[in-house]
């Protein structure tokens, strides 16, 4: 896990550090500069950020606000600390995004446990991910292989008919080849051009029909 703090007080990021290295170990950064925090934020991903809310070039409002509309930190885990107990801020700071307040001067023990479960809940969106993500590819695995067989069987029965009738089953592949070709050539997607693939092969009944219609 890694955790964020940014805020423009060097001795109130030394004690948030401290505190917040007791829980976390080595993963903690400290930033006095908002504009850097956002730097770093696109360089890594972390799991936890603690932000001041007054600062200078942008306050933590701001600074939320704009990491919110990041895909990578929709919903990491962010905290407002300040020393102001303004209803209307505070308001201000849930609407951007911050999920939690800690009030300068603030309790250790408090900022512990809130840190704590914040990073628990983190870490539970974390392993939701990988799961989803696990089980995408596994759905999309087994529709390959799906795909994969019905594409078979479609050949087998279009080769079998041309056969019968005495001709190659090289035929039916240059039809098939030819028709997607010119469906990639039509600006068609790639689902619309396998569909146009598997498709071509002409029925047998359909050139039982020609042949009786134009006799060689």
């Amino acid at each position: 896990m890694y955790v964020l703090i940014v805020d423009d007080s060097r001795s109130s990021l030394a004690l948030l550090g401290s505190i917040v290295r007791e829980i976390v170990g080595e993963g903690v950064e400290l930033c006095l500069n908002p504009l850097e925090a956002l730097k770093r934020c696109e360089e890594r991903q972390y799991d936890l950020l603690l932000v001041d809310h007054i600062m200078p070039e942008m306050d933590g409002i701001h600074f939320i606000e704009m990491l919110r509309n990041c895909d990578n930190y929709r919903t990491v885990p962010m905290v407002m600390v300040t020393s102001d107990i303004d209803k209307a801020i505070r308001i201000e700071a849930i609407r951007v995004g911050a999920n939690d307040f800690l009030t300068k001067p603030f309790d250790p023990i408090e900022l512990k446990a809130r840190i704590t479960n914040l990073l628990a809940l983190r870490g539970a969106q974390v392993e939701l991910a990988d799961h989803a993500n696990r089980l995408t590819r596994e759905v999309a695995k087994a529709t390959a292989h799906l795909l994969a067989r019905e594409e078979e069987i479609i050949w087998r029965l279009a080769r079998a008919i041309e056969y019968r009738d005495g001709d190659t089953g090289e035929h039916v592949s240059r039809v098939a080849q030819i028709s997607k070709i010119i469906g990639e050539g039509l600006g068609l997607t790639a689902q619309q051009c396998r569909m146009i693939y598997l498709a071509a092969p002409p029925p047998r009944h359909r050139q039982d029909r020609h042949r009786r219609r134009h006799p060689e």
